[in-house]
């Protein structure tokens, strides 16, 4: 069921229990309210539930019927995974920015379970408060937190994005608009999306050293899994130069 659908059947629902809460009051075989009743309280009940309940059906019908806006986020407000979520889901399905949305999304997940699977089998060999596991697990937090800050970013230059726009900049040349305004539009699009693919691979890189980590770790000696471990802090160092929108 669309969205649209969903809003219509809602205010439906919603109007069929006004209806019957107005039947429920007013109708002879239930409450019978009337104003001229001799109880205060139901005479106010009377007076008061025809038009609370016009109120309720004008006014939420208009918020349920209202399509909603396209909220935007700024640098200043987009800062935590879920509004990163929330831009991801209303590129999902897109033609033209759907994948890259896609790709961004399951990288959440894939670097949650990669940087547990790395804590695991750390403290699995160096025990789980050695000096040395502490120093190699405040490693891979660092480089998660770095790839979670870059998939934010990803969000941010994601949302910069407008399908229908984009559509109708691959016919430029048919419109009156002048050309050489909508092709600087469309070397602004394809830097964004450059930039974004760049961090989703700098993402990748990350979490296949992490995966690479976490299965050679048991077998390798303490000097390879020390440069596995300066490997990734050096992923990390290069994750942060995408967190920069111009």
């Amino acid at each position: 069921m669309g969205k649209n659908s969903k809003r219509i059947s809602r205010f439906l629902g919603l109007t069929a229990i006004l209806v019957l809460v107005v039947i429920f009051s007013y109708s002879e075989g239930f409450l019978a309210l009337r104003p001229s009743d001799e109880s205060i309280i139901r005479a106010g009940l009377s007076l008061f539930i025809a038009p609370m309940s016009a109120f309720v059906f004008f006014y939420s019908g208009y918020h349920m019927l209202k399509a909603p806006g396209k909220v935007m986020f700024t640098k200043e407000t987009l800062l935590d995974m879920n509004k990163a979520k929330e831009i991801f889901i209303r590129y999902h399905g897109g033609k033209q920015f759907g994948r890259l949305a896609d790709e961004a999304m399951s990288q959440v997940t894939r670097l949650d379970n990669s940087s547990e699977r790395a804590r695991m089998q750390i403290e699995s060999r160096f025990g789980r408060d050695s000096m040395t596991s502490d120093r190699y697990l405040a490693s891979i937090e660092s480089a998660k937190e770095a790839s979670l800050g870059n998939i934010i970013t990803i969000a941010n230059r994601l949302q910069l994005f407008d399908e229908k726009e984009y559509v109708r900049l691959e016919h430029y040349k048919e419109d009156d608009i002048p050309d050489d305004i909508q092709e600087k539009q469309i070397a602004l699009y394809a830097k964004n999306t450059e930039e974004i693919k760049q961090a989703i691979a700098a993402n990748e890189r990350l979490v296949l050293s992490l995966d690479s980590m976490s299965a050679g770790l048991l077998s390798q000696s303490d000097g390879q899994v020390n440069e596995t471990i300066e490997n990734i802090e050096k992923l990390t160092e290069q994750l942060k130069k995408y967190q920069n929108i111009d």
